[in-house]
């Protein structure tokens, strides 16, 4: 049986380890540097309440961009943008793309929902695009709460090394839901 760490259980204004924010901005940490980096936030969240994560990564010294179907469009840093990521279009490169509960949740309901193609279609795809995206050994970093439609060769077809694959048995324990890759060139 698949137990999930449930988000009633999660303090997200805590930086702890019960917060998977605090995975991803480890996971960012560990690439050498966190001041400075650009940070693309996908799904970041409509309103400032949920962009917890996107904020924080500017007070920490990262020059954020998020994007949400739903956000109103605010320049600064962090700088947000009302788009959907299929929609999303920038010749701007990221040192790391990162999500929270976009992948997996998201993503299959915008499949099968708007698309009409499978999730494992749609994230293969997805995640193409964003590996455009990425600055030469750039991080992908997400944070999921449910099992990956996606295997393993599955992410390594889209361009990525995998560094962190989630357990996509028991995410009961934050840090196993999060996913992290790096860009081959």
């Amino acid at each position: 049986m698949l137990k999930v760490a449930k988000n009633s259980d999660i303090n997200f204004a805590k930086f702890d380890e019960k917060n998977p924010y605090f995975h991803i901005i480890n996971a960012l940490k560990g690439a050498g540097r966190l001041a400075g980096m650009k940070i693309l936030d996908i799904g970041c969240g409509r309103e400032p309440r949920y962009q917890i994560l996107c904020r924080e990564l500017a007070r920490l010294g990262c020059v954020v961009t998020g994007v949400d179907t739903e956000c109103k469009n605010e320049k600064g840093n962090p700088h947000f943008i009302r788009s959907s990521v299929d929609d999303f279009k920038t010749k701007e490169r990221f040192d790391a793309v990162i999500s929270s509960y976009f992948f997996g949740y998201v993503t299959s309901d915008w499949a099968r929902d708007g698309l009409g193609k499978k999730p494992k279609d749609y994230e293969t795809s997805l995640l193409k695009k964003l590996h455009g995206m990425l600055t030469a050994g750039g991080l992908s970093v997400h944070y999921m709460n449910e099992p990956w439609s996606l295997s393993r060769s599955d992410l390594e077809k889209t361009g990525f090394r995998i560094i962190k694959f989630p357990n996509p048995v028991d995410i009961f324990k934050v840090e196993d839901g999060l996913c992290v890759l790096k860009k081959w060139d």
